[in-house]
């Protein structure tokens, strides 16, 4: 099960506030950064065990943000979001270390299924 503190980074309210009320319905502590450096500084406040992050983020991408959640919290999984769902950006995504990617627009099936990847990779890797 990923950790019950999650962090969305994202610029649109409406993308957060719909992710978090479908997270909210799956007992989840939802916070939420409108913009990277909004989301440096609420990691340490927050201690999220998983953070669903946009690509396009007012001040630089989402991509480039990865390096630094995995220098600075190895710990935290990363769900890379984005209204590009092509090849190319889920395979960009995967070399720069997220461990899932789902494309927006967001349903409760797609989080769901996300999340159930996230737990199968968990205990596959801790069994």
């Amino acid at each position: 099960m990923p950790a019950k503190n999650i962090l969305i980074v994202d610029d649109e309210r409406d993308i957060c506030i719909l992710l978090g009320a479908l997270l909210t319905k799956r007992n989840y502590n939802v916070h939420f950064a409108l913009s990277l450096e909004e989301a440096r500084a609420r990691i340490p406040e927050t201690k999220p065990g998983l953070i669903f992050l946009d690509i396009h983020l007012p001040d630089g991408s989402g991509l480039d943000f990865v390096p630094f959640i995995r220098n600075n919290y190895p710990e935290i999984k990363i769900v890379m979001m984005s209204a590009y769902d092509g090849e190319p950006e889920r395979e960009q995504a995967k070399a720069a270390g997220v461990n899932e990617f789902v494309g927006k627009p967001l349903s409760q099936q797609k989080v769901d299924d996300v999340l159930q990847r996230m737990i199968r990779k968990r205990s596959t890797n801790n069994g």
